[in-house]
């Protein structure tokens, strides 16, 4: 599968990513392990290396079942692990302990991409950029960035970012959800963001 890459990343991806959200005993999508293992290793044999993931897919029961895989697999290093910090853990300690948690449920050292799943009014957004700094620093993850953020929030990120920059937005896009095309898509394509998009054929609604 053809490789692109990703924004203003050294990470090359492939066009068509693994999203995971049906992943597990708390969604209503394949719910069996052994069918979990099978279609990732279908989409990784493939050629797919973007795995996006969060830590609030199935209680964090996603994650561990792709850290299970990827280290029977070996192959980890060729893989693109993108994965969200909840919108309700996005205080210092929080996005620190969220990150933690995330790193041991995958079974790797490092997250390829980190991203804040959606804004929270309520939480600064300078505190959790300063929590992504410190991971930053750390090496606990690779690049910083965002999902469902509007151009304004996304741009008083990036300058709260002290040790790297936004490098992708995720967002719903599909044949009827288009309206990110009138501001958000220029948006991106202007400043060399990712754009990685979601429910594109709205959970088999449009297939």
């Amino acid at each position: 599968m053809e490789k692109i890459q990703f924004g203003k990343t050294n990470l090359k991806v492939s066009r068509i990513g693994l999203g995971t959200l049906a992943f597990g005993h708390m969604s209503k999508g394949i719910q069996d392990k052994e069918q979990i293992f099978k279609v990732l290793n279908f989409a990784l044999d493939s050629g797919i290396n973007l795995i996006d993931t969060a830590e609030e897919y199935s209680g964090g029961l996603t994650e561990e079942y792709i850290g299970e895989l990827l280290k029977k697999r070996g192959d980890r290093e060729e893989q693109v692990i993108v994965t969200k910090v909840s919108h309700l853990n996005l205080s210092y300690d929080h996005v620190i302990r969220s990150a933690n948690r995330s790193l041991k449920n995958l079974q790797t050292d490092y997250i390829d991409v980190y991203l804040v799943h959606h804004p929270y009014s309520y939480t600064p957004i300078s505190e959790t950029m300063k929590a992504m700094d410190e991971l930053l620093a750390d090496g606990k993850i690779r690049y910083v960035g965002l999902s469902n953020f509007h151009n304004a929030l996304m741009k008083e990120a990036n300058d709260k970012l002290q040790n790297g920059e936004i490098v992708v937005n995720e967002l719903e896009y599909s044949l009827i959800r288009r309206d990110i095309e009138k501001e958000m898509i220029p948006f991106a394509k202007e400043n060399n963001i990712a754009l990685m998009t979601y429910y594109a054929l709205m959970s088999g609604f449009l297939t």
